[in-house]
């Protein structure tokens, strides 16, 4: 089972949604998930006062929809979904690292909108043509498209197919507009009435970041390697090309708690393919960089005496300035490399604290700024 992670900027961008009125009930879809205990545990994170929330599972593909705000009353939707849209933010890096679907559903959450009204507000079981099937099928590009079907594709310097994400992103102001599965036919519109191209980004770590414009009229004008398959959908590749010295690399996956030095548990991925890039290549020496989001002393939460590095129990609680709090992510994460076996002397660190910020310490992408970079010093 593929874990997806919902960031705050998804949210956001599903927020963005066009309301829909159908059988006089209004809703929100939230995500689609592949175990009812995922899609229960999420549930768990949204405000327990002001939501109706259910799920229902089609037999097909075993995915999960959740949905909230069932009501007839269009304008009680919107302010209930501003309001849930509120305290999710206030959540921040707590909310964020629940297993979701991707935010879009392979671009399709406007369809999902309108086809399926009225079997999710009655709660019942997806039957043909809901929207819970449009949903299971959602990697299959339909007959006609509403905007122009795109499909990313990830790969290795030697032909291998990677999973992963593409992000559509707005460099201008710093934040993700949307995100998209790898080698998954999307339906995308065309971005409003912007003709400046669409600027798609893959960062995975360990391999250099690949930024990509995209001219939605004929995205072969700016890749000459886009092309148009016998479906009729662009193909836009993505060959991924490793690190060498010089380089910085996000640990992408790599979440702390908040205001913590315990990680959470999906940062396992990233860490291990860390130490076998060490192993793999025993001359490299790196620099560990470690941020955090504001520049305030705060309350930590440190390892403890078990430096149990992915669970709080056993933890301390002690006062300390946002440069102890990435001095001690930092050296968390090579004591866990050697932990591994790596030698400790390969990997120096330096903590930023709050200096160098990538949005405000107070907006909804707030959870941007805590973050591990690793930095080749020599290979």
């Amino acid at each position: 089972m593929k874990s997806i992670y919902l960031k705050a900027a998804c949210l956001a961008a599903i927020m963005g949604s066009p309301w829909i009125a159908c059988s006089q009930q209004y809703y929100f879809v939230i995500g689609a998930f592949a175990t009812k205990e995922n899609a229960s545990e999420f549930k768990g994170y949204l405000p327990t006062q002001s939501m109706d929330t259910s799920y229902t599972l089609t037999e097909k593909e075993s995915l999960l929809q959740l949905y909230v705000l069932k009501t007839a009353d269009q304008e009680d939707a919107i302010k209930k979904t501003l309001q849930l849209k509120k305290e999710m933010d206030s959540l921040g890096g707590e909310g964020a690292s629940k297993e979701a679907a991707p935010s879009t559903v392979n671009g399709q959450w406007s369809e999902l909108n309108v086809a399926g009204a009225g079997d999710l507000t009655q709660g019942s079981t997806a039957g043909s043509g809901s929207a819970i099937e449009k949903m299971a099928n959602a990697g299959a590009a339909p007959v006609k498209a509403r905007g122009k079907f795109f499909k990313f594709t990830i790969e290795t310097p030697e032909g291998k197919a990677v999973e992963g994400k593409v992000h559509h992103v707005d460099m201008a102001h710093r934040r993700e507009l949307a995100a998209y599965n790898a080698d998954t036919s999307v339906d995308l519109l065309r971005p409003g009435n912007n003709t400046k191209p669409m600027e798609v980004v893959v960062g995975m770590f360990g391999y250099k970041e690949i930024q990509k414009y995209i001219d939605y009229s004929d995205p072969s004008t700016l890749d000459n390697h886009a092309y148009v398959d016998a479906q009729g959908t662009w193909i836009i590749p993505y060959v991924l090309e490793p690190v060498e010295k010089g380089d910085v690399s996000v640990m992408y996956n790599v979440s702390f708690y908040k205001d913590a030095v315990v990680m959470r548990e999906q940062s396992k991925a990233d860490l291990e393919h860390l130490v076998t890039m060490m192993r793999n290549n025993p001359y490299y020496e790196i620099t560990i960089h470690a941020h955090c989001n504001g520049k305030n002393k705060r309350e930590i939460i440190g390892l403890g005496v078990n430096k149990n590095y992915f669970d709080v129990t056993g933890s301390t609680t002690f006062h300390a300035s946002a440069k102890q709090l990435t001095t001690l992510r930092a050296e968390a994460i090579r004591a866990y490399l050697v932990d591994q076996g790596i030698d400790g002397s390969r990997a120096q660190i330096f903590s930023w604290g709050g200096s160098d910020m990538l949005v405000k310490d107070d907006s909804q992408e707030s959870n941007l700024n805590d973050r591990i970079e690793i930095e080749i010093t020599r290979d």
